[in-house]
């Protein structure tokens, strides 16, 4: 069976419609929501005036007060997670960690809602903002660690593996 989708774009070329044929494995249309700064605000499966924080309609939606940093990053997401019942992400972000002044690395990614809590996902970096861990404080055998070359240039990740029921060390 052929699948196809039509997209429909505001006056700004902004896609505001995805017209999924047929709906077929669940697949539902999608209509996204922008602000004046032309942000996506929100993706849901029926038409809204405005950004809805519950419901079964969410596909993707940014809801903090403001929903952006100051470099228009997402504090937050509302977006379904595999394996869990949860939709809310929140962002935050780091500080140098030199001179300890604001930037714009995220620090943290927090699933605190659904079953299983997903937890916190911290992130560390070095001086010259490389990605030196990510893990989260609640699961087990998540967590990689970078390593980089003189050059400040990703050279491995280290990070587990399940093989068999056991799990297993790689570097990438």
């Amino acid at each position: 069976m052929a699948q196809s989708v039509v997209l429909a774009e505001d006056a700004k070329g902004r896609i505001t419609k995805r017209d999924y044929t047929p709906n077929t494995n669940g697949v539902q249309d999608s209509y996204l929501l922008y602000d004046d700064q032309d942000r996506l605000l929100c993706e849901t499966t029926n038409l809204v005036a405005s950004c809805p924080t519950s419901g079964s309609n969410i596909k993707n939606s940014h809801t903090a007060t403001p929903p952006f940093t100051h470099s228009g990053d997402w504090k937050r997401l509302l977006r379904p997670s595999a394996g869990t019942t949860g939709l809310t992400i929140d962002f935050t972000t780091g500080s140098n960690y030199v001179t300890g002044v604001p930037n714009h690395q995220i620090a943290s990614v927090n699933q605190s809602d659904g079953t299983p809590t997903l937890g916190v996902t911290s992130f560390g970096n070095s001086a010259y903002g490389e990605r030196q861990n990510d893990g989260t404080l609640s699961l087990s055998h998540d967590d990689r660690t970078y390593s980089f070359d003189q050059r400040h240039n990703v050279s491995y990740v280290y990070s587990e593996f399940a093989a068999s029921g056991t799990w297993g060390n790689v570097a990438t």
